[in-house]
């Protein structure tokens, strides 16, 4: 992905999986994402102009509460 940020839709209850995600930048621009990674017991919610970046290695999974606009980019 390098430096660039990538903006992505998604409808109520779209998933999003983000393989090998560790380092990347989640942040909601409008609605309400909830993320959870591989092996990480937490789950995070980000309402707009929140962010949350993915600290451990393998998967992480967006899922959006309400239709939602997400902006993806290395930390």
């Amino acid at each position: 992905m390098g430096r660039e940020r990538v903006t992505a839709d998604l409808q109520k209850e779209a998933m999003l999986p983000l393989r090998e995600a560790k380092g990347l930048r989640i942040e909601c621009l409008e609605g309400a994402l909830w993320i959870t990674q591989d092996r990480d017991r937490r789950d995070t919610v980000l309402e707009p102009g929140g962010s949350f970046v993915a600290d451990r290695p393998g998967t992480a999974i967006v899922l959006a509460l309400r239709t939602s606009r997400v902006v993806l980019s290395r930390a």
